[in-house]
C-alpha cells in the first residue's frame, strides 16, 4: 500500500501535464497544477503547456494559451502583453492548489490596461492575479486585426503541446510558411480552406550574443498574400513590382508635385552636379521632417502634411523625397527593402518588403538614400535596412531591378589617449576618439537626442566609473565624429608591496569573452567590418621603472575574418601602448564558432595582463 502511495505522488509531480490535457478553456486538470516539474523539460522555471491559434483571414484571429509557472523565477511570465490591437472577449484566470482543491481566480476588467505602442495602435497588457510558484495561468482572447500577422511557434520557455489553424475563404491567395532559420519540425496537414499545423515539446530560443535580434531565429509561420481578387496579382516578383507601380495608392504621394518650382530651385541654389543635387534634396527633406518609428510601403500623408509638422512613416517622407528628386530632374523612382527584423523575402508576396527608400540612378549607379532613420546618412542606409537586396521599382515603365544595399567604405574608431601614472595610483589624461562610419553616425545619434549631462554619465560607465570632464564633441561630417574628454580613475592602477600594476589599455579594456557557450546555433553577427585602433601613452611617476610589460601578439583568424595586434613598448620614462581590432567579415557561420571564441579568448588573456612598474 505504501508503494501505492508512492506511485500516485510521483505520477502527479512528474508526469508530463499534456498527456491529460482537456484543452477547453478552464478545464485544468489537478494534475496541472499538481506538477512539481516537466519530465521533458526538468530544468525550466515554466511551460507553455498548450498554445492554440485559429487566424480566420480577414475575420480574426484567437488565442488561447495554458501557462505552468514552476518557480518564482518564472513570474514575468504572469504579464501578458496582447499582439493585436482591438481585442476583445479577453478572459483570465489563475488557478492554484488549496486544500488538494483547485481554487481558480479571474482577472478583473480593472486590472486590463492598454499601451499605445505605435502611434495610433492601441495594445492590451494584463498581470494575472494571485500568481505563486505551482501556479497555472490561463487566457484567451479574439481579435479583428491581424489576420495576417506572423504566429509565433517558439518562446523562451517550452511549449509543450502547440496547435495552429489557418483559415482562408476570402478571395485571398495566401501561403504560410515557416521562418527558414528556425529549427522545428511541424506537422502540415490541409483540409479545404484550413491549413492545420502541430508540434509537441517546442524548445525553447535561448539567447546568443552578437545577434542583430533573436527574433530573427524564433520559429514562426508567416502568412504572405500572393494576391487579392482581381486586384492584385504577386505570383511572381514582376507581377508584384507591376501591382505596386500601378497601385495609385502607391504611387500618387511620389508623382504629384510635393515642392513648388521655386522651393526646389531655392533648395538647389544653382548646383548641377546629380550627386550634390540629390544631396541637397536629402538634407531638405531629412532636416524638415520627422519620422513616427513606423516602417512601411505605402505612403499616406503629403509632403504638404509633413512639411506643417505632422510625423510620418518612412513610406511618408521618403514618398516626399522622391517627388522631389524627381522634380529636381533626377532620375528617382522608389525602391522596396525588407528590414532585418522583416527577414529575407523568400516568395513575392504583400509582405515581402516592410520598407521604402528612394533610389537615384547617376551614371551606371543606383545610389539610395532614406531621408526617416536619423541613423541614415547621405551615403549609406540604417543597419536596420541593411538586409539582401532593394526592389527599384521603375514606376514610369512598370518594371523592377534588384539593387545592391552599400555599406560604410570605413567604419573605424581610433583613440589616441595621453597618461600620467600619479603616484598615489590615481590615472590622470586626456582621451580623443574619432569615429566614422556607423560608428560616428550611432555616437551623432546620441549626442543630438542626449546631450552633454547624459553623455558624462554614458562616458563614466563605460569607464569603470572613472570621473569625466571637459566633454566635447565635433562633427563637421556627419560619416566622421571627433570626440574629446578628461579622465581621473582610480580603478586602472592596483598597488601591491610597492609595487604598481597598470591596465595597459585601461577603461577600453576587454574584461569579459562574450562567447562563452560551448556551443553555437546562430551565425555571429558583428553588423559591419570595423575596426578598432588604441593608442595610450603613459607617464610613469618619478621614482618608478619599467620591471616589465606583456609580451607581443599578433593573432590572425583565417579566411581573412579579422585580426588582433598587442604592444607595449617601454621609452624612457613613458610606455606606448598599442592595439588594432579588425572585423573584415561582419557575418561569421556559426561553423566558425570555435575560433571566434579562441579569437577573444585571447585578446581577453592579452589585454587584461598587467604593466609592473617598480622602484630601482
Amino acid at each position: 500500500m505504501k508503494k501505492l502511495k508512492v506511485l500516485i505522488v510521483v505520477l502527479i509531480v512528474c508526469t508530463s501535464p499534456f498527456l491529460a490535457q482537456n484543452k477547453e478553456y478552464g478545464k485544468v486538470s489537478l494534475l496541472e497544477v499538481a506538477s512539481k516539474q516537466d519530465a521533458e523539460f526538468p530544468e525550466a522555471d515554466a511551460v507553455v503547456l498548450s498554445r492554440r491559434v485559429v487566424a480566420y483571414i480577414g475575420n480574426y484571429v484567437e488565442v488561447q494559451e495554458r501557462i505552468k509557472i514552476y518557480n518564482k523565477d518564472a513570474f514575468d511570465y504572469a504579464t501578458v502583453h496582447v499582439p493585436y490591437p482591438d481585442a476583445t472577449k479577453l478572459k483570465a484566470s489563475t488557478y492554484n492548489l488549496v486544500n488538494n482543491e483547485i481554487v481558480a481566480t479571474n482577472l478583473d476588467d480593472d486590472l486590463v490596461f492598454t499601451d499605445e505602442v505605435v502611434k495610433g495602435v492601441d495594445l492590451k497588457k494584463f498581470t494575472f492575479p494571485d500568481v505563486k510558484a505551482g501556479s497555472v495561468l490561463e487566457y484567451t482572447y479574439r481579435s479583428p486585426n491581424g489576420t495576417t500577422s506572423n504566429i509565433n511557434l517558439q518562446y523562451g520557455i517550452p511549449i509543450k503541446d502547440l496547435e495552429v489553424k489557418v483559415t482562408n475563404k476570402m478571395q485571398i491567395g495566401f501561403e504560410v510558411i515557416q521562418n527558414p532559420r528556425a529549427f522545428l519540425l511541424m506537422n502540415r496537414k490541409e483540409e479545404g480552406k484550413s491549413t492545420y499545423f502541430t508540434a509537441q515539446n517546442v524548445q525553447p530560443l535561448k539567447s546568443e550574443s552578437y545577434v542583430y535580434d533573436m527574433d530573427l531565429y524564433r520559429s514562426f509561420l508567416k502568412i504572405n498574400l500572393t494576391a487579392v481578387g482581381t486586384y492584385m496579382d504577386v505570383s511572381d516578383w514582376r507581377s508584384l513590382a507591376g501591382s505596386i507601380a500601378s497601385d495609385r495608392g502607391f504611387t500618387r504621394h511620389i508623382t504629384a508635385r510635393q515642392l513648388s518650382k521655386e522651393e526646389i530651385s531655392a533648395i538647389l541654389d544653382g548646383e548641377t552636379d546629380p550627386v550634390k543635387k540629390a544631396e541637397k534634396i536629402y538634407w531638405y527633406v531629412k532636416n524638415n521632417t520627422a519620422w513616427n518609428d513606423s516602417y512601411d510601403v505605402f505612403p499616406e500623408q503629403s509632403g504638404k502634411q509633413l512639411l506643417k509638422g505632422e510625423e510620418g512613416t518612412m513610406a511618408d517622407i521618403n514618398a516626399l523625397l522622391i517627388s522631389a528628386l524627381r522634380d529636381a530632374d533626377l532620375e528617382a523612382q522608389p525602391v522596396l527593402l525588407s528590414t532585418r527584423l522583416n527577414g529575407i523575402p523568400l516568395s513575392p508576396s504583400v509582405e515581402a518588403f516592410n520598407a521604402m527608400v528612394a533610389g537615384v540612378q547617376i551614371g551606371e549607379q543606383v545610389r539610395l538614400y532614406d531621408a526617416a532613420v536619423s541613423r541614415s546618412t547621405v551615403n549609406y542606409l540604417d543597419l536596420g535596412l541593411v538586409n539582401w537586396k532593394g526592389m527599384y521599382v521603375d514606376l514610369d515603365d512598370r518594371v523592377f531591378k534588384w539593387v545592391e544595399i552599400p555599406l560604410p567604405s570605413r567604419t573605424a574608431r581610433t583613440v589616441m589617449g595621453q597618461i600620467e601614472i600619479q603616484d598615489d595610483g590615481l590615472l590622470t589624461g586626456q582621451v580623443q576618439e574619432r569615429n566614422s562610419g556607423y560608428l560616428s553616425v550611432g555616437l551623432r545619434d546620441e549626442w543630438e537626442n542626449d546631450g552633454v549631462a547624459d553623455q558624462v554619465d554614458r562616458l563614466s560607465f563605460n569607464a569603470n566609473d572613472a570621473e569625466i570632464f571637459d566633454i566635447t564633441a565635433k562633427s563637421d561630417n556627419p560619416e566622421i565624429t571627433d570626440q574629446r574628454f578628461s579622465f581621473e580613475w582610480e580603478e586602472g592602477v592596483e598597488e601591491v608591496g610597492g609595487k604598481l600594476y597598470v591596465d595597459p589599455l585601461l577603461f577600453y579594456t576587454l574584461n569579459s569573452n562574450p562567447f562563452t557557450a560551448e556551443t553555437r546555433q546562430f551565425p555571429i553577427d558583428f553588423g559591419f567590418a570595423q575596426k578598432q585602433q588604441i593608442t595610450m601613452t603613459m607617464k610613469i611617476p618619478e621614482g618608478y621603472q619599467v620591471e616589465s610589460v606583456p609580451e607581443p601578439l599578433q593573432a590572425v583568424l583565417p579566411e581573412k575574418m579579422g585580426s588582433y595586434v598587442f604592444q607595449v613598448t617601454p621609452k624612457g620614462q613613458q610606455v606606448v601602448v598599442r592595439a588594432i581590432f579588425k572585423i573584415d567579415q561582419p557575418l561569421v557561420s556559426f561553423d566558425r564558432y570555435e575560433l571566434i571564441k579562441e579569437f577573444f579568448r585571447v585578446r581577453v588573456a592579452k589585454e587584461t595582463e598587467k604593466i609592473v612598474l617598480s622602484k630601482p
